[in-house]
């Protein structure tokens, strides 16, 4: 009998219209996908923080704490939001077709690295690229939009 694999989004910042959102990635069969895990040990302080750039985000005030960067080719689905070396990772997505309004509504967050400002990991980079195309991750994403 085959196991089913256990993946799901933790939505932690969401806005009424569902226009941005942003989620955990929790994926058992995955070790490397830590973001929640990792951020569930920071200080208060610290995720404090997060939460505040999260909200940011989802409000669509991109840059407002200078928190939340993207990349460009070949990773432009890649993100990541920052506070001192603390970074956690992820990919960004459209789950509601119906919701064209922005091109990507929900920020998935994968991986957590502590890192300076100028460094990136490919490694990371490469792992939110390939839990992206996960058909587990790809339903965990359906399942959280029903109906999109």
């Amino acid at each position: 009998m085959a196991h089913a694999i256990s993946c799901q989004i933790r939505i932690v910042a969401d806005r009424p219209r569902g226009r941005r959102s942003v989620g955990f990635l929790i994926f058992d069969s995955e070790p490397s996908v830590n973001a929640k895990r990792k951020h569930e040990r920071l200080k208060i302080t610290d995720k404090q923080m997060f939460s505040a750039a999260f909200d940011d985000w989802a409000d669509g005030q991109v840059g407002r704490l200078g928190t939340f960067h993207e990349f460009k080719e070949p990773y432009n689905q890649c993100c990541y939001f920052q506070y001192q070396h603390h970074r956690l990772y992820g990919f960004l997505c459209h789950p509601k077709q119906s919701s064209p309004t922005y091109k990507q509504n929900l920020c998935v967050l994968v991986a957590y690295a502590a890192q300076r400002m100028w460094e990136r990991d490919e490694e990371i980079l490469n792992l939110c690229v390939r839990v992206q195309t996960n058909i587990a991750v790809r339903r965990a994403i359906t399942n959280c939009f029903p109906g999109g």
